[in-house]
């Protein structure tokens, strides 16, 4: 499930991962209001969307996440993908209920208030690259689940090659200072959004 066609390279590729990083500092900076700690990232990494590529930010063992996944359309096309392992599902949640103690079944309240905390990452990191770019980027309805990782990696992709063929992923961890496991934020773009983000800053790949 490799895909082998080339990344971007040189200024393209390094314009890219700035701009991730611009817009993973802005949803993390969101989120650390939201729960009132430290929010900790690591530097974007650029990869194509395969299971392989998405397992290293998601993980390979299979243990339940909750996965919140919002489409964007505008001048540039895709979707971003946020990953919450069970430490950071619990400071969110334990933060928002106003508890101690987070209940060990999952119900409809507090996937919903995951799936807000996301809208919020969300909104916060594209608007970070709207700022950036001069880009017009709207939002669509997000969808939350909570499923074992690897029907989570197979069903991205299943959506992604849905939506567009081929495509890249910037992505970055991240987790609290406390925290030993780390989550995950993942903009999937379309192949011809990049040259479109390239036009809008005036750079030549």
């Amino acid at each position: 499930m490799k895909d082998e066609r080339e990344l971007p390279y040189g200024t393209a590729a390094e314009t890219l991962l700035e701009m991730g990083n611009i817009g993973t500092g802005s949803s993390m900076a969101s989120l650390s209001h939201i729960i009132g700690e430290k929010v900790c990232y690591a530097p974007p990494v650029m990869e194509r969307v395969d299971y392989d590529g998405l397992a290293e930010w998601i993980g390979y063992a299979e243990e339940n996440v909750v996965a919140v996944l919002i489409p964007f359309a505008g001048d540039i096309n895709g979707m971003l993908l946020q990953i919450y392992k069970e430490e950071m599902k619990d400071v969110i949640l334990r933060k928002l209920l106003g508890t101690e103690q987070v209940p060990e079944e999952m119900d409809g309240q507090m996937l919903d208030l995951l799936r807000e905390t996301a809208n919020i990452m969300a909104s916060s990191y594209l608007t970070g690259l709207s700022a950036c770019a001069g880009l017009r980027i709207i939002l669509a309805d997000s969808a939350v689940s909570m499923d074992m990782t690897g029907a989570i990696i197979t069903s991205l992709i299943g959506t992604a090659a849905g939506s567009f063929p081929g495509g890249i992923c910037i992505g970055n961890n991240f987790s609290t200072e406390a925290s030993l496991q780390e989550c995950c934020m993942l903009m999937v773009l379309r192949e011809d959004s990049v040259s479109e983000i390239m036009k809008a800053v005036e750079v030549n790949g």
